[in-house]
Formats: C-alpha cells, structure tokens, sequence
C-alpha cells in the first residue's frame, strides 16, 4: 500500500492506481457528471468499467437504474440500501438520465411544488430520490394598447371597433436558425453521464 502527496492511499490493479478514498472525503453513494463516452451496454470507456457487476474497476456505476448486488457492491448498499427498488440480495442504482438535479428542499419556498414531487416506492414523498413532472409556471400576457379605429353606420356609429394584428406563431421563433419553441421547457443543456461512488467493491 502507497500513500501520494495529499495522504491518501491507493492501489494497483490492472497497472493504474485506483484512490480508494476515506468517506469523510468522498462519500459512498457521491455523484459526478462524467464527461466520457460510456458504452451503455459494455459499460466500458477505454479500459475504464463503470458496470453494475464484478467487472467494475473503477469504484464507480452509471445511473441508469440497473439491478446491482449486495454482495458485491456491499458499501454503496449500505449507503442507498432499497431506495430506488431491489429485494432478494439486490438493489437499483438511481436512473438520472435525462433528469436534472435539484438540491433537496425542505419546504415550499424553496421547491414551489414541494408538496406534490412523485415519491420512490421505497422513499418519502419530497425526500431524495422524488421526481417532478416538467411544468411551465403559471403566468400572465396583459394588453392595454389595443389598435382601435371608428366603427362607421348603423346607430351607434361613433363608437369604436377593436381591430387585431396577426403576430407569428411561438413555433416560429429561431436564434441563429434554431426554434426556441418545441416539444418541452427546458434550459440551454449538454449531455453528461451520471456515475455514482460505490467503493472499490469485491476485486
């Protein structure tokens, strides 16, 4: 056993040093955005393993919900045990893809929706791990300059008539060629992996 610089302790396997981190540094069950390509189904980027299994070399597992097992992740289960699902010596890795994160609240100033979040079968109803439906906040267009001009016959020729100006439709509306409307509500966004920290597991 090695000790770098910093005085954390590592190994080697396969020739590459691993860190295994205290918990007080780097907690079990951590999540990172990983920039690199996994492939999703050898979980394998370069010689890097980020898989639910014995394979896994680098202490880490891609969140996408996959069955893993006590046995041989025993640390990470201790952390998360069945939160997201898992019975007979197996439990589920959260499933982020696709999802953005958001710190946890803890009353509706800071989560608006706090009351109504879609709880884990196994979780509490605004704990982590509870999802939201994508929405878009309720508000309001007010006019008050509307183009009039005279009605003309009949007995009350005086009055005035409200005329409308045809707007183009939101579905029309482009930035640098692309619509700024579509199928969803969303922020300007890029495509990362999420991984969770499970230890180094059985090697």
């Amino acid at each position: 056993m090695y000790y770098d610089k910093q005085g954390k302790y590592f190994l080697t396997l396969k020739t590459k040093p691993y860190y295994i981190l205290m918990e007080t540094i780097l907690p079990l069950g951590t999540i990172i955005a990983f920039a690199g390509q996994i492939n999703p189904q050898t979980y394998l980027c370069g010689a890097d393993n980020f898989s639910p299994s014995p394979s896994n070399n680098t202490g880490w597992i891609l969140c996408d919900g996959s069955e893993v097992s006590e046995t041989v992740f025993p640390m990470l289960f201790n952390a998360i045990g069945n939160l997201y699902g898992g019975f007979n010596g197996s439990f589920y890795v959260p499933d982020y893809r696709g999802y953005f994160l958001r710190g946890l609240a803890v009353n509706a100033g800071q989560d608006p929706g706090f009351a109504n979040r879609i709880r884990l079968p196994n979780g509490e109803n605004a704990g982590v791990g509870s999802t939201q439906q994508g929405m878009i906040q309720q508000h309001e267009h007010l006019y008050n300059n509307y183009p009039v001009q005279q009605a003309s016959g009949g007995q009350y020729f005086g009055a005035a008539s409200i005329s409308h100006q045809e707007i183009s439709s939101t579905t029309e509306l482009l930035s640098n060629g692309y619509n700024l409307s579509g199928e969803e509500t969303r922020p300007k966004n890029i495509y990362v992996n999420y991984l969770i920290y499970s230890g180094i597991g059985q090697m």
